[in-house]
């Protein structure tokens, strides 16, 4: 059950809804690269973390 708005790109779970990571564009979860970088593993756009918010790079 999600009971707040949900950031762009968050995959959440569970009763309450948490987020449990972030997913690209594709569907595909990220992948983590350090320093709040992320990729997507089907297409390789970079993402950044910031904020407990997900940008493209």
């Amino acid at each position: 059950m999600v009971t707040k708005d949900v950031p762009d790109f968050a995959l959440v779970v569970g009763v309450p809804a948490r987020r449990v990571g972030w997913v690209g564009r594709a569907g595909e979860p990220l992948v983590a690269k350090g320093e709040g970088r992320f990729v997507c593993p089907r297409t390789g756009t970079e993402y950044l973390e910031s904020a407990g918010l997900l940008t493209e790079v």
